[in-house]
Order: C-alpha cells, then structure tokens, then sequence
C-alpha cells in the first residue's frame, strides 16, 4: 500500500492546476483496492482530466497529507 501512497503524492502534485478544460484526460481505475495503472505519466505543464473509475463493491478514499488533499 506505501507504493500506492506514494503514487498518489505525485498524481496529486500533478493536478494542482485547475482541470477545467482540461487539454488531456486520463482514467484511473480502483479494482480490488488497487490503482490500475499503478503508475501514470502525464504530460508536465498541461492541464488535466483524471476520471477514477471505482470497480470495488465498497467506496474507496484517499487522501495526502503532504498536499493537504
């Protein structure tokens, strides 16, 4: 789970800009309480769109501490 933690800090860094009219849209999907990918590589200094996609039976959370998020 602490990679996932860590991925999240960075997705999360990634999406400090505003996503409105975002330039480009990724999908993340949460099966079996994981990230799928497990990485995901944006383009810097874009603007973006990320839709999370929760395919577990049960509501999934996460937050960072680092981003106050």
């Amino acid at each position: 789970m602490n990679t996932s933690l860590t991925w999240l800090s960075c997705l999360l860094i990634s999406l400090s800009a505003p996503a409105w009219g975002a330039d480009h849209e990724f999908t993340l999907l949460i099966r079996d309480h994981r990230f799928e990918p497990a990485e995901l590589r944006v383009p810097a200094g874009k603007k973006l769109k990320i839709m999370i996609d929760n395919q577990d039976s049960t509501a999934e959370e996460f937050e960072s501490h680092e981003l106050n998020r």
